[in-house]
């Protein structure tokens, strides 16, 4: 029996959301945003932006809400903070004809769309999201000072959120035994929000050990889930998930857990040998092992 690859897959499904939205041929479609962590906004984007490249329309992204708003967030919203513009392709827009995307169920399903696009058609759109500058400068000051002439696997554990949300929570003695089997010389790019989880890391494999300063639960709360008066920590908070996401795709191989924002880093590097917690191999990945993992980044030398 033959598969659909998931590319052909991807466009089919995105085919479909361009028929319900064909009034926005040639005019704009207007996405809102909805409570949720950045990376599944951003996994919607990719969503949205597949669809109008199929309806050769503008796409403009009205973020005002949400975890990730400020005090001084204005009309043009929050997304601004983190890339270079919320509005694509206003070229496009060669008729009046505006769609709205509210936050509703029905918006889901360009995050859903995003999730499950094949990585290298997710690279192309993610070259058209265009982060800041300064983010991108940022994390290569980064990986100069820390990357540079050594073995490296990016490890991404989130803890906290695992509490509330859909994917397993995996302990941390079962993810330390999964690295332990690596060589030694090999050393880690932690990214995590839960201060414990690296701790067990700094404690198990030492100066092997590469993160940022950055604030962690230390309580189990999610750290991306924020109460009214504390709003304008989320700028900080995406910040550093993004700069996370950024160096983890400089890594030679990544082993994560279930996660949108490591997921993204696959789409930024579409060739990064991935693993997923605690032995599965990763959908369309090029590694299927634990030693595969061992091999590239020992290949990197």
């Amino acid at each position: 029996m033959h598969t659909i690859p998931d590319s052909i897959s991807n466009r089919i499904n995105a085919l479909r959301l361009a028929f319900v939205y064909r009034a926005a041929h040639r005019g704009e479609l207007v996405l809102h945003d909805r409570p949720g962590g950045l990376f599944s906004l951003y996994c919607q984007v990719l969503g949205c932006l597949l669809v109008s490249n199929l309806l050769r329309c503008s796409l403009r992204l009205r973020f005002v809400s949400g975890d990730y708003r400020t005090a001084t967030t204005g009309e043009s919203g929050w997304w601004d903070q983190f890339f270079e513009t919320s509005l694509y392709f206003p070229e496009r827009k060669r008729r009046e004809a505006v769609i709205e995307l509210p936050a509703t169920k029905k918006s889901v399903r360009f995050a859903h769309l995003g999730v499950a696009l094949d990585r290298h058609l997710a690279h192309q759109l993610t070259s058209q999201i265009r982060l800041r500058r300064e983010l991108l400068e940022e994390a290569a000051d980064f990986q100069g000072n820390h990357f540079i002439n050594r073995p490296l696997v990016g490890i991404h554990y989130r803890g906290t959120d695992k509490l509330i949300s859909e994917a397993v929570r995996i302990p941390y003695a079962e993810a330390l035994d999964v690295l332990a089997g690596l060589d030694s010389r090999i050393h880690f790019f932690v990214a995590t929000d839960e201060q414990a989880f690296l701790d067990a890391m700094l404690d198990r494999f030492g100066r092997r050990v590469i993160f940022r300063e950055q604030h962690r639960s230390t309580d189990g709360t999610p750290i991306h889930h924020f109460e009214p008066d504390h709003a304008s920590l989320g700028c900080i908070r995406g910040k550093d998930a993004i700069l996370d996401a950024i160096l983890l795709a400089r890594c030679h191989a990544l082993i994560r857990t279930v996660s949108n924002l490591s997921l993204a880093s696959t789409f930024m590097n579409p060739n990064i040998p991935e693993l997923i917690f605690p032995t599965t191999a990763a959908k369309n990945g090029p590694v299927k092992s634990i030693r595969s993992i061992e091999q590239a980044a020992l290949k990197s030398q």
